[in-house]
């Protein structure tokens, strides 16, 4: 089992399920999984410090907020791609769908009372890992995802994706590192009005589901 994450400050969010019948499992294991409210109390940690630094920081604040009952968390742990796959445009959206995308995913339910065993890096911006609960095995996939977020003088944000590496926006003059973000939204800001400008990448749940070995029991 690896270590746990260290615990990092938070980074910024962009902007009851059955157990499928294929899944045989005693009174009591079927209790602990049917809901969230039964599991033991969350890892306030990562509740009070969500943290995506790392894919297992992601992994242990997902299941923090699925053991706090904590849609609007759950929902910041998902990837962009996992929102637009689903139609999830807000928190908000989540709650409403959140009962039907458990039901058919169960495995995401389970990362409540799971722990994760292993990653593997299938690209530089992608890791793929195996969680186990109570026998069962199931995957995991996290993607990096890069942005940038601007807080003006008022407290409202201008914030997106980086369509491209962060590295391809940078450039060395000198001494100096020059950082290139194009927005429609810059357009006549005052630069005195910039209050903080945010650029860094965090790791959020690309996809839970059965491993490719049909989630048959280790």
């Amino acid at each position: 089992m690896p270590p746990p994450p260290a615990i990092l400050p938070p980074l910024p969010g962009r902007s009851r399920s059955p157990i499928g019948p294929s899944v045989r499992l005693s009174p009591a294991a079927s209790l602990l999984l049917s809901g969230c409210c039964l599991a033991p109390a969350p890892d306030a940690r990562f509740l009070r410090f969500p943290s995506f630094e790392t894919p297992e920081a992601a992994f242990e604040t997902l299941r923090a907020a699925l053991r706090a009952d904590d849609p609007a968390l759950e929902y910041r742990c998902f990837s962009q791609a996992f929102r637009e796959n689903y139609g999830l445009q807000g928190a908000d959206s989540w709650r409403i769908a959140r009962a039907r995308i458990l039901r058919e995913h169960p495995e995401i339910r389970w990362v409540a009372r799971a722990r994760l065993r292993e990653t593997t890096r299938p690209a530089p911006d992608r890791r793929a890992g195996i969680a186990s609960v109570l026998g069962r095995r199931f995957r995991v996939e996290f993607v990096r995802e890069e942005f940038f977020e601007l807080t003006r003088a008022d407290g409202t944000r201008i914030d997106d994706y980086l369509e491209r590496p962060l590295r391809a926006h940078l450039s060395a003059e000198g001494e100096r590192l020059r950082l290139d973000l194009a927005d429609p939204r810059f357009r006549d800001l005052p630069l005195e009005e910039v209050e903080r400008l945010l650029v860094g990448a965090e790791w959020k749940i690309l996809d839970v589901g059965p491993p490719a070995s049909s989630g048959t029991s280790p």
